[in-house]
C-alpha cells in the first residue's frame, strides 16, 4: 500500500467514503451506489469528492453519461474494497458463532431455475430455517452481484468467472424430450443421425442460434448440427414447444423431470446428452462463510444430486 493511501485511510473518520466509492465504481453510477446505501446521488458525490480533497488527485472522471476511474481511484478502490469485505467477513464471523442462520438472504438466479428448481423447494427449506428471510433476485444477466447486495448468485457455466468463489451444486445433467404424440406421428429418434429428420427446438444466447448439440456416440462427444423451426433463449417456451408436439428439443434434467415422471414428455435417446454445463454458487470474497449462506449452498447441492443431476 502507498504511502499516500495509507495517509488518506487513516484520516478517515467512517468508511462511508470508501463505502461510497466502492459502490460507486462497481455500479459505474452515484444513483445507484445512493440505492445501495440508502441515501442520495448528492450524498455520495460529496463522500467521493471528500476523498478526492484528502488524495490531492482525482479518482472518478464525471461525464454526463457515465464515470471512467483513474488510476488512483482504482488503487484506492482495491484497498478499500479489502477493508470492507473484511469488515464484513468479521461481522459475520461474529455472528456465525451462535451458529444459526438468521436475517436477509440474497440469492439470484436466471428465472427459470428459480421458478422451477429453488421456488418449489423453498417451502421445505424455509421450514428447517425459520429465521431467514429469503430474497430471490431474477435477472438473465450474469453480472449482477456487483449491482446488488447479493447474497449467493446461482449460475449455470462451464466455467465460472477467474477469481470468482464459485462452489460446484451439481452437474447440469440434460435430457431430450419430445411429447408422445410427436413420436407417435414422426418416430422416435433413436441416434444422432436420426436428429437430421425431426424438428428440433434449439436454444441459444444474446440473439445466438444454439444448433450444435453435444451428443455421446460410441463413448465420445460429437456435436450434432440439428435444425427446427422454434429457437427461443428461455428454457420455459421451449418446454411448451415439446409439451405442445412441436418437436425434440434438449433442456435441463431438473425442468423435464417431473413431465418424465407425468407422461407429458418422453425421454428420447436416454443418456445421450452430454452435459457440458454444471450449476454453481457463487459466493462473495469472505474469509468467513456465514451460516444462512452455507446452509442454503448444502441444502440445494443435497437436493440437487437427490433428484439425479448428478
Amino acid at each position: 500500500m502507498s504511502t499516500r493511501t495509507e495517509q488518506l485511510l487513516s484520516k478517515l473518520e467512517d468508511l462511508n467514503s470508501l463505502r461510497a466509492l466502492v459502490h460507486a465504481i462497481e455500479t459505474m453510477s452515484f444513483t445507484g451506489a445512493s440505492r445501495l446505501l440508502e441515501t442520495t446521488p448528492a450524498t455520495v458525490s460529496k463522500q467521493i469528492a471528500a476523498l478526492e480533497k484528502r488524495a490531492g488527485c482525482l479518482l472518478i472522471n464525471r461525464t454526463t453519461r457515465q464515470l471512467a476511474v483513474t488510476e488512483a481511484g482504482q488503487l484506492l478502490y482495491e484497498k478499500a474494497k479489502r477493508i470492507l469485505d473484511e469488515l464484513v467477513s468479521a461481522e459475520a464471523e461474529l455472528t456465525g458463532m451462535q451458529n444459526v442462520p438468521t436475517g436477509i438472504l440474497r440469492v439470484q438466479a436466471p428465472a427459470v431455475l428459480a421458478t422451477h428448481l429453488i421456488g418449489p423447494e423453498l417451502p421445505a427449506f424455509m421450514k428447517l430455517y425459520p429465521e431467514l428471510s429469503i430474497q430471490l433476485v431474477l435477472a438473465l444477466e450474469r453480472n449482477v452481484q456487483a449491482q446488488e447486495r447479493i447474497d449467493i448468485s446461482i449460475r449455470v457455466t462451464s466455467s465460472p468467472e477467474p477469481g470468482s468463489i464459485a462452489l460446484p451444486l451439481a452437474a447440469n445433467r440434460r435430457a431430450f424430450v419430445a411429447s408422445a404424440d410427436y413420436l407417435k406421428r414422426n418416430g422416435t429418434p433413436k441416434t444422432a443421425e436420426d436428429l437430421k429428420n425431426h424438428n428440433c427446438l434449439t436454444g441459444g444466447r444474446d440473439g445466438s442460434i444454439t444448433d450444435l448439440w453435444p451428443i455421446e456416440v460410441d463413448g465420445k462427444v460429437e456435436n450434432v448440427r440439428v435444425q427446427g423451426n422454434l429457437n427461443a433463449p428461455n428454457g420455459d417456451i421451449l418446454l411448451s414447444g415439446a409439451m405442445g408436439g412441436m418437436g425434440v428439443t434438449m433442456l435441463p434434467w431438473w425442468l423435464v423431470r417431473k413431465h418424465i415422471e407425468s407422461g407429458a414428455l418422453v425421454e428420447v435417446m436416454q443418456n445421450m446428452a452430454v452435459s457440458t454445463m454444471n450449476i454453481y454458487a457463487v459466493i462473495p470474497h469472505w474469509r468467513y462463510v456465514p451460516p444462512k449462506i452455507k446452509c442454503f449452498v448444502d441444502y440445494f447441492r443435497d437436493f440437487l444430486r437427490s433428484t439425479g443431476n448428478t
